[in-house]
């Protein structure tokens, strides 16, 4: 059987400075909504730009109204449009929450925003009607 120690551990064993994002956070809360009016497939939905130095904490939520014709959300980042939650039906009859993170890559667990980057939503399979709203907490810089 081994010890082993975590990053934030080892700055401790060091008689370091633990930065408060390792051991001790300020948690930011982001939540935005949107009213869609037939939105077509293959939209983006800017909802909100993180300050520098913010990670993502790895929670984080999106509801939907019954968007209609089986119309799919995905939460990324441009050039990465499943970071944070895979591409699931908000338009099969009911309306959805689904909780992000589920089948992100573990990477995108504090993944780090540079102030410039917005969180968004993309849409898929056709065109939707209704509120969405989208929840993503944040491990806060300083």
């Amino acid at each position: 059987m081994s010890e082993v120690y975590s990053a934030g551990y080892t700055f401790h064993n060091a008689n370091r400075f633990v930065p408060s994002f390792m051991w001790g956070v300020k948690a930011g809360l982001f939540v935005d909504s949107y009213e869609a009016d037939a939105l077509e497939l293959g939209s983006t939905i800017n909802m909100f730009t993180p300050p520098r130095g913010a990670k993502w904490a790895g929670f984080g939520k999106i509801w939907a109204d019954n968007l209609g014709n089986n119309t799919t959300l995905a939460v990324g980042i441009p050039g990465a449009t499943t970071k944070f939650g895979a591409a699931t039906n908000h338009g099969g009859g009911a309306a959805v929450m689904t909780e992000l993170g589920l089948a992100a890559d573990i990477d995108a667990v504090d993944y780090e925003f540079d102030g410039e980057t917005p969180v968004i939503v993309t849409t898929g399979a056709g065109a939707g009607t209704g509120t969405i709203k989208l929840y993503m907490e944040c491990i806060k810089p300083g």
